[in-house]
């Protein structure tokens, strides 16, 4: 026999006759990490084209229109915990 053939009773089962394997929990579990990332991606995309809070319609009393409202009414909060956090 030629040293690269292998003998007729070694050779490779056909499909029907391999026993199934055990699954693993990421392979059970795939549908599911797959809809929680598109959730989490949608979630993402939709915080950044309307955050929370709204943006400014207009360019009165010294905004402009599209900046986002929280940015502007909750910066003293957002200073005075940086400067404790900071020093």
């Amino acid at each position: 026999m030629a040293p690269n053939q292998m003998p007729p009773e070694t050779g490779h089962a056909p499909a029907e006759e391999e026993l199934p394997r055990p699954k693993g929990i990421l392979e059970r579990m795939h549908k599911y990490l797959l809809l929680l990332a598109i959730l989490a991606a949608t979630v993402t995309y939709n915080a950044g084209l309307s955050p929370p809070g709204g943006v400014w319609a207009d360019d009165a009393d010294g905004h402009l229109a599209g900046d986002p409202v929280l940015q502007v009414r909750t910066y003293p909060l957002h200073a005075c915990i940086g400067y404790v956090f900071i020093n």
